[in-house]
């Protein structure tokens, strides 16, 4: 399979992930209920905040897709394996900060 075809899926399951997650559904109805200041929308008006919210998350999939595969395909095996460490590191960072916190520290 060739890198862009990898890229596709990669985006689509992403894009059907984050469509499927409850959080970003209450989301969306609540920038939706943001965006409609206390007025009600017209069903033309809840179609356009309904097509705007969702081409902007899937632009920013999009985006962070063919970002993070061009990033990686530049870095190669070695700046793979430090990005790796680094974020593992930044992980176990936060989970000792938010333990620290939650034993009263």
């Amino acid at each position: 399979m060739d890198g862009e075809s990898q890229l596709g899926r990669a985006y689509l399951g992403t894009l059907a992930l984050t469509l499927s997650n409850p959080m970003t559904i209450v989301s969306f109805a609540a920038v939706a209920a943001g965006l409609s200041g206390g007025l009600p929308l017209t069903a033309a008006g809840q179609a356009q905040v309904v097509a705007g919210v969702f081409s902007g998350s899937a632009l920013w999939w999009l985006l962070l897709a063919y970002g993070g595969g061009a990033l990686l395909s530049r870095l190669g095996q070695r700046g793979r394996r430090g990005l790796d460490i680094a974020c593992g590191m930044l992980l176990l960072a936060m989970a000792a900060a938010l333990a620290w916190k939650a034993a009263g520290g």
